[in-house]
């Protein structure tokens, strides 16, 4: 299950570099936020930038359930048999993804984001 989940990790990046990431602002650059501008840059043509929220929106659905599957694959886990080491990683995980990566991510790359207005992610958060 975890060769999986690494695969479906690193299936989804591929997946948003090639139909999210060439029509970024970011696309080719050192800048981008997650680290994807100058590997899509190989992958893929740069592509019109106006169409960037309509290809995050429709994209995005890809990944989301990379968020969630942790915790589906640990609710079993832990109804079989209880374990602090599973609670402990489930929290960290979740502490990771739903607080600290977000925080980190309205405060360095959406403040500075030149996309930040039309973000269907985080929206106008970045503006603050």
């Amino acid at each position: 299950m975890a060769a999986g989940y690494v695969l479906y990790g690193l299936a989804g990046a591929v997946w948003i570099m090639v139909f999210v990431c060439p029509f970024c602002r970011f696309w080719g650059s050192r800048s981008c936020p997650c680290g994807y501008g100058r590997i899509a840059a190989r992958l893929r043509d740069r592509q019109p930038e106006d169409r960037f929220t309509e290809k995050f929106k429709k994209h995005i659905p890809v990944i989301v359930p990379l968020w969630f599957l942790p915790f589906v694959a640990a609710v079993p886990d832990l109804v079989r048999g209880f374990t602090w080491g599973l609670v402990v990683l489930a929290v960290a995980f979740a502490l990771d993804a739903f607080v600290i990566l977000p925080r980190f991510s309205t405060q360095h790359g959406c403040r500075d984001c030149p996309q930040r207005e039309g973000c269907p992610w985080m929206g106008h958060k970045g503006s603050a």
